[in-house]
């Protein structure tokens, strides 16, 4: 298991094939079943066990690498979440947080989780960003940060458990195209491997806080604090420290001076 405080930059491929051009630019509204219809590809309306509406769909060939389908090749989204929030000039937008699985009603294994951006216009609103596969592992909770003057953040909490160990993450997508601009581990412990009372047992927690900074972007503060494992596993040390990061402009995410 790895690991790990810090960032990671990916290359995610564009899904420009996940869903189909509507034949209008612009929605009346963000309801449910005005957006899963017009943008996954030959969709139908399903209602899940709780009565939740989802899109039953086959995403292409290029899209099954970073989505659940089943035996079928049907694949099931529904919206999570919707935030809405203006910029300081007064401009309306709303981030729209998709789950995709390969059962209807999915409580465990393999759930994807989307997003896609929209500009409130007179007409109605239009999209601007649209990505299918940000996150797996997702544990729920995402919330909208602000990380600039103008810059707003989808933040996607994440976790798994394996061999003993408990990791938890947060993972921050800039909704301008929904590139990833900061990722860490926000707790870590081995509990369920060796037990409190043992020794070698650990527990570590992260936060993160965007402090204003200058006006275009804020730093990232990151505290930790708790215990770990030494880099040669051999005995567990302090966690216990404060590390800031910058926005670099053109690289596109946080990093370390």
């Amino acid at each position: 298991m790895r690991r790990l405080l810090g960032l990671v930059c990916v290359c995610l491929l564009a899904a420009t094939a996940v869903y189909s051009q509507p034949g209008a630019p612009f929605y009346s509204s963000l309801e449910p079943d005005v957006l899963l219809k017009s943008l996954f590809s030959s969709s139908t309306m399903v209602k899940g066990k709780y009565g939740t509406k989802k899109a039953k769909w086959k995403p292409g060939p290029l899209d099954r690498w970073s989505l659940p389908v089943n035996e079928r090749g049907w694949c099931y989204t529904e919206i999570d979440t919707v935030f809405r929030y203006s910029d300081e000039s007064g401009g309306q937008y709303a981030v729209v947080v998709f789950i995709s699985a390969e059962k209807m009603d999915q409580v465990d294994g393999a759930q994807v989780i989307g997003a896609a951006k929209f500009q409130r216009t007179a007409p109605g609103w239009v999209i601007t960003a649209f990505e299918i596969g940000l996150s797996e592992g997702y544990t729920g909770e995402a919330a909208l940060v602000r990380f600039g003057k103008d810059h707003f953040a989808l933040e996607l909490p994440g976790g798994d458990m394996g061999q003993g160990y408990l990791t938890s993450w947060s993972r921050y997508y800039d909704t301008h195209g929904f590139g990833k601009i900061l990722s860490l581990v926000t707790h870590e412990d081995n509990e369920g491997a060796v037990g409190k009372e043992d020794r070698r047992y650990f527990s570590y927690d992260v936060g993160v806080k965007f402090i204003k900074y200058q006006d275009e972007y804020y730093m990232a503060e990151l505290r930790s604090h708790g215990t770990k494992a030494s880099d040669d596993g051999e005995k567990i040390v302090s966690a216990n420290s404060v590390r800031t990061f910058y926005f670099d402009e053109f690289a596109g995410f946080y990093m370390s001076k």
